[in-house]
C-alpha cells in the first residue's frame, strides 16, 4: 500500500541527523547539523527551537516527555527539560566524558539515567543533571547505537566492527549517584568504595592513601 504524504516539516538551515516522536504522540523533535533541537505539533507547526553549540547527531526523549537529551559532535550531551510550555536547557557537557561524536542517546525506562554511545568506543551512563556515572568500553571501534530493554535490567549496543554487545548492569553501583546533586555525598559513595584500595594496595603512594580520610566518617 503507498503512503500519503501529509504535510513537509520546513525550518532546518543544515542536515537533520535524527528524528522522533515524543512518548505521547504529540510532538516530533528534530536534531540537525545546525546546532538545534526543533519541536513541531502534527499539524506541522514548528512549536520551539532548543539551541545548542555544536552539530547535534542523536536525539531522545525521556520516557514522560519531559526531557530532551541531544548528542553532539566532540563528545557533548544537551540536556533539556520542559518548565510548563517552555524548555530550559540545563545540562551540557561539552568534551566532559565522551572524546568523538556521540551517535546515539537513551534514556532508561524507569530509572533517572541516560546512556551515550559515541565514535570514541565506549559507552557512558549519565545522571539527568548530566553527571557522569559509569563506562562501557567498546574497544577502539566506534559504537554507533544504544538501547535499554524495555524492563531497563540490560543494554545492548552495536559498533562499527559489526559486534553486539549486551551489557547486564549493576545499577546499585550507579543509582546513588544519579539521585543526588550533594558534593559531599557523592564523594562519601566513591570513598565507600575506594577506601579499602587506598588503604590496602601496594601500588597506591603513601600520601594518596589518606585522601578519603575524614570523608568515610561523613552521614
Amino acid at each position: 500500500r503507498e503512503g500519503k504524504l501529509l504535510r513537509t516539516l520546513a525550518g532546518h538551515t543544515d542536515a537533520i541527523n535524527r528524528v522522533t516522536f515524543s512518548p505521547n504522540g504529540q510532538l516530533i523533535a528534530s536534531a540537525s547539523n545546525d546546532n538545534t533541537v526543533k519541536l513541531w505539533n502534527q499539524n506541522g507547526t514548528l512549536i520551539t527551537t532548543l539551541t545548542g553549540d555544536r552539530k547535534l547527531s542523536s536525539l531522545s526523549f525521556s520516557p514522560d516527555g519531559k526531557r530532551i537529551v541531544a548528542g553532539a559532535a566532540r563528545g557533548s550531551i544537551v540536556i533539556w527539560s520542559r518548565k510548563d510550555i517552555s524548555w530550559q536547557q540545563f545540562a551540557s557537557k561539552k568534551g566532559v566524558g565522551h572524546t568523538k561524536t556521540v551517535y546515539d542517546v537513551s534514556f532508561h525506562p524507569n530509572r533517572d539515567i541516560i546512556a551515550s554511545a559515541s565514535a570514541d568506543g565506549t559507552v557512558k551512563l549519565w545522571n539527568p543533571n548530566g553527571l557522569l556515572i559509569g563506562t562501557l568500553s567498546e574497544g577502539s571501534e566506534p559504537v554507533e547505537s544504544v538501547n535499554f530493554s524495555p524492563d531497563g535490567e540490560t543494554l545492548v549496543s552495536i559498533n562499527a566492527a559489526n559486534r553486539v554487545s549486551i551489557w547486564n548492569l549493576d545499577y546499585s553501583q550507579y543509582l546513588d549517584y544519579s539521585q543526588s546533586n550533594d558534593v559531599n555525598y557523592l564523594l562519601k559513595r566513591g570513598c565507600d568504595q575506594l577506601g579499602n584500595y587506598l588503604k590496602n594496595n601496594l601500588n597506591v603512594k603513601k600520601e594518596d592513601r589518606t585522601l578519603c580520610e575524614g570523608i568515610e566518617e561523613q552521614e
